[in-house]
């Protein structure tokens, strides 16, 4: 595992910009910060971009590659469509699903349940964040770091 995988404390910050579709983040190490892990959505199709300028937005897909800022992928975050619950997927740097998470359908505020690559529960991970992030992939990429963060805690005991 990555060197940059096993902090537990992370600062995202989004790229923003006017007519923007894609998510793209960078994530720094705040006590240095250095960014440690770079997000970025590449390969965008167009009904997805037109879609994410609608009341639709939180429906479309998106496929984020976090990588080194040398460009080495690290963690591959993926999901479909999503009409009523989100299921996202979550590949490491050879592409191999490792895990995955689902939103709870009758949850204040939403939540996620994780899953291990062989679909065996593992853990909740309510989302309790301030300010509430406002998009899907923020609060996806958030659960994530949970995870990764619970995983780290479980392989050092």
């Amino acid at each position: 595992m990555n060197a940059a995988l096993n902090h537990n404390l992370y600062l995202v910050k989004e790229h923003v910009g006017i007519f923007k579709a894609a998510n793209n983040y960078d994530i720094y190490d705040p006590e240095t910060g250095q960014i440690m892990m770079e997000c970025r959505e590449d390969h965008l199709g167009i009904f997805t971009k037109m879609l994410r300028f609608t009341d639709y937005k939180r429906m479309t897909p998106f496929d984020v590659q976090i990588r080194t800022p040398e460009g080495g992928q690290l963690i591959r975050v993926k999901r479909g469509i999503s009409i009523f619950l989100s299921k996202v997927e979550v590949f490491d740097e050879h592409d191999q699903l490792i895990g995955m998470f689902k939103q709870k359908l009758f949850s204040i505020g939403g939540a996620f349940t994780v899953f291990d690559a062989n679909g065996k529960n593992g853990r909740e991970s309510a989302k309790r964040c301030s300010p509430a992030p406002t998009t899907m992939f923020y609060k996806s990429l958030i659960a994530l770091l949970r995870m990764m963060s619970l995983a780290n805690s479980l392989s050092q005991q």
